[in-house]
């Protein structure tokens, strides 16, 4: 995505870029950026995510994901609700 798509894009309030081999997917959103100003977007209130901080909060959620799986002591069955709850969790800095 452009710096010129960028200011063309009205409506666009979050830009995550989840490639983390170079060259940059969004113009201006590095690997590490994590809800930082979106230099050039149509809207001033426009954040912008890097592959790198989207994949920490993935790590995070498959490896509590995992602890559950394996401590639960009988299998269960855990999908997108689960993993949303903990990605939600991660966000906002609660416990492990």
């Amino acid at each position: 995505m452009s710096a010129t798509d960028l200011a063309q894009a009205k409506n666009l309030l979050i830009a995550a870029d989840v490639n983390a081999v170079p060259p940059e997917g969004i113009a201006g959103v590095n690997m590490m950026d994590d809800g930082k100003p979106l230099a050039g977007a149509a809207r001033a209130d426009a954040i912008g995510i890097g592959a790198l901080a989207i994949g920490n909060v993935k790590y995070q959620v498959e490896h509590r994901l995992f602890v559950r799986m394996r401590t639960g002591g009988k299998p269960v069955y855990l999908g997108f609700p689960e993993a949303f709850d903990e990605a939600r969790a991660i966000v906002a800095g609660q416990g492990s």
